[in-house]
């Protein structure tokens, strides 16, 4: 054991692999992930990727994308888990600008959207990977991360279900990956400004991942960060009406509703209407439960253990703005005085922060986002963070036992790590200037 540990502890006076060494191995490592992926390919309809792939169809024809009223003759069918909604909402959560980027995939076959889409979330996943890999400058951490990487995040029950339901949520991990090599490692600090905000259209909790580098910037950079919102802006209004927007913001206060329990008096209203054609490829038979998915709870779940029944989502933003401001006041003299690395951290855990506090549905498939910053944080932290982190993430896959509350327990545990990281003593790559 005496010989190991020297051995590895000669691991971080070397180099990380160059990248061309890195990505051959990383292929090597996740060839075998497409042909599990593949295989659940075969038995799934990708159920959420359905339901937004209608929701572009009904935009595109100038129908509501979000209260779609059924009505005989109409040449689809609803094919989703939720299929009781409350006051007329569809199932349909994203925002109308995923709604129009899907459109030239919707007018395909849905058959051949499923295998498109497979291919794009691999795709993701696998530069999400060998781009989070890049960033640790010392062979042992870089090694850590391609581990670490691989068994929790690649071949994983949550990638598998995030397969199973055709998610999306590779594509804000590999945002962060992308987004943190071009500037830790590249130096290119402009695409912070551009790429934030402009994600910001499609997951809007990319707004707050924002605050730290406008926090960070002089005034120079924060004007530049406006005339990046402002495109953004002109680009919400090109990609959809505002009516539309509109309703997509009446329908998320309909699910928030729905979810903290106030539209309980609002009977649902069921869509399975018979007499519609369906579209191909929906004869496969779901197979969720061999995932053993399970959810993962929110803030509003305890707060109800608490007997704070809040039925105004409002509240519920109240509360997390009050958090953040919290966490901003805590931590601001690390991010000011710290690294590029600590602004990124920082974005992320306000990110992860709107998720946790916003009253909304989420999934195991949710955590695939932290392979995003995954080499960031193991540049980054101490062992005993990293031991804490990977601590975290077995809880969260149920070891040694499952019990109630332990995913939830691991994410927490994970996330506080993480965040902890901020404080560590590392010395940076690169430094940025105000």
């Amino acid at each position: 054991m005496k010989k190991i540990y020297q051995h590895l502890q000669s691991l971080n006076d070397k180099p990380a692999l160059r990248w061309y060494w890195l990505l051959v191995i990383t292929v090597v490592v996740f060839i075998p992930n497409l042909f599990i992926s593949y295989s659940i390919l075969q038995e799934t309809i990708m159920p959420d990727l359905h339901i937004r792939i209608l929701g572009s169809r009904w935009m595109d024809i100038g129908r509501s994308p979000y209260f779609s009223q059924w009505q005989p003759g109409f040449s689809e069918q609803l094919y989703n888990p939720n299929i009781f909604m409350p006051n007329g909402v569809n199932g349909v959560t994203v925002t109308p600008a995923v709604l129009w980027l899907q459109t030239p995939l919707s007018r395909m076959s849905y058959c051949s959207i499923i295998k498109i889409w497979w291919l794009i979330m691999e795709i993701l996943l696998f530069a999400t990977l060998f781009l989070t890999c890049l960033i640790p400058v010392k062979l042992n951490r870089q090694l850590v991360t391609l581990l670490v990487g691989s068994l929790f995040f690649c071949y994983s029950r949550n990638w598998w279900l995030h397969v199973y339901n055709g998610q999306l949520y590779i594509l804000y991990a590999f945002v962060f990956a992308l987004t943190a090599c071009l500037v830790i490692r590249y130096k290119k600090r402009l695409v912070v400004m551009l790429v934030f905000p402009l994600v910001a259209i499609t997951r809007p909790f990319f707004a707050l991942a924002t605050i730290p580098w406008f926090i960070k910037f002089n005034r120079k950079r924060r004007l530049k960060f406006l005339v990046a919102f402002m495109m953004c802006l002109g680009l919400v209004v090109y990609s959809a009406p505002l009516s539309t927007w509109a309703q997509y913001s009446r329908a998320m206060r309909e699910y928030s509703k729905d979810i903290t329990g106030s539209n309980s008096v609002s009977p649902a209203i069921d869509y399975r209407k018979p007499g519609l054609k369906p579209d191909d490829c929906l004869s496969i038979k779901p197979v969720s439960k061999d995932f053993k998915s399970g959810n993962l709870l929110s803030v509003q779940h305890y707060l109800f253990k608490l007997g704070l029944k809040w039925h105004d989502p409002a509240l519920f933003i109240s509360f997390l703005l009050l958090a953040i401001i919290s966490l901003v006041i805590v931590t601001k003299q690390s991010v000011i005085n710290g690294s590029n690395e600590n602004l990124f951290i920082f974005s992320f855990v306000l990110y992860i922060m709107a998720e946790l506090f916003t009253p909304a549905l989420r999934n195991p498939y949710n955590l695939v986002q932290y392979l995003g910053i995954l080499g960031l944080f193991m540049q980054k932290a101490n062992m005993k963070l990293i031991i804490l982190f990977v601590a975290g993430l077995l809880l969260n896959f149920d070891f040694p036992v499952r019990v109630a509350y332990q995913r939830e327990a691991g994410e927490a545990i994970f996330l506080l790590a993480v965040y902890l990281s901020l404080f560590t003593n590392n010395k940076p790559a690169i430094t940025i200037s105000k």
